[in-house]
């Protein structure tokens, strides 16, 4: 059977952190960490920007490798 992921619409603060990723590997073809995604982003707290990724990946919108470093990719 088919796993279909609903992507559900993103607050502007999502928006921008999907935009930052996507940005980021297109540039360095890898993803970025916690603390770069802080420094692009502005946000002052790595569990805000943790948080954020989080519910970006539960909206269907990122994709996390779990147990690898830097494996995160944008799901258009």
């Amino acid at each position: 059977m088919d796993e279909q992921i609903v992507q559900l619409e993103m607050t502007p603060k999502q928006l921008a952190m999907k935009n930052a990723v996507r940005e980021f590997k297109n540039t360095h073809h890898y993803g970025p960490s916690v603390k770069e995604l802080m420094l692009i982003t502005g946000n002052k707290s790595s569990s805000n920007v943790v948080r954020i990724l989080n519910d970006l990946v539960t909206r269907g919108h990122l994709r996390k490798g779990y147990g690898m470093r830097r494996a995160i990719s944008v799901i258009d």
